[in-house]
């Protein structure tokens, strides 16, 4: 990996605390949401029937 490049994953720890702190985000495992067709998931992501924080953050299904 080149030293310019930066992962896009560093995006999910201020997510995360955003989300605590707003309070939309109470727990690891809450709130859940259901992965609806029209959010047009990838094919990987079809696989979860109910997404939550600490599953965005393992799995980074967003």
């Amino acid at each position: 990996m080149c030293p310019s490049c930066v992962s896009v994953l560093v995006f999910k720890l201020p997510l995360a605390i955003m989300g605590f702190d707003s309070g939309i985000l109470q727990s690891p495992k809450s709130p859940t949401w259901e992965l609806k067709p029209e959010y047009n998931p990838s094919p990987r992501d079809r696989t979860y029937k109910q997404v939550y924080p600490a599953l965005w953050q393992s799995d980074s299904v967003v």
